[in-house]
């Protein structure tokens, strides 16, 4: 949504008595707080049913694709492992020569991630720094998060 964009064109809030450019900051917040939780059951909704279809499709491989059909519709369960890398032991093995630093290379893709704090820190203290530094990152802004919380 860009800045011009006014809340009641943004997305059409559930119906109401009230115009949505009538509605008040309060009444704004309560329909989100109905939205949210009704998104919310969907999920909890989608996540149960997908539940179920793992259970009938039965067995399925650690990894890799497992298909079925039922009626009209064509089933795919994708499975996957979630694996991580303990660097501190990677650095172990490597250290002790249980593998070698070309393996430990080829076995972990190293991804550059911003430290935005000492970006932070370049931009207040070391602008001319920052300047030259700043060449090789884009910045885009991102969805503005919402919290709503009882006043209570």
């Amino acid at each position: 949504m860009s800045p011009a964009t006014p809340i009641a064109a943004a997305r059409p809030l559930p119906a109401t008595d009230e115009q949505p450019e009538d509605l008040t900051l309060e009444q704004l917040c309560h329909q989100l707080k109905a939205a949210k939780q009704a998104e919310a059951d969907a999920i909890a909704d989608r996540r149960e049913v997908e539940e179920q279809i793992v259970a009938a499709i039965g067995e399925l491989p650690d990894e890799g694709t497992a298909k079925a059909e039922a009626g009209d519709y064509v089933i795919k369960v994708t499975c996957s492992l979630s694996r991580r890398v303990d660097t501190n032991k990677l650095d172990e093995l490597i250290s002790s020569g249980a593998i070698s630093p070309e393996i430990g290379k080829r076995l972990v893709r190293w991804k550059p991630e911003l430290e935005t704090r000492e970006l932070r820190y370049l931009e207040a203290n070391e602008p001319d720094l920052y300047t030259v530094a700043a060449q090789a990152i884009t910045a885009k802004p991102s969805k503005p998060a919402v919290k709503v919380e009882e006043a209570h």
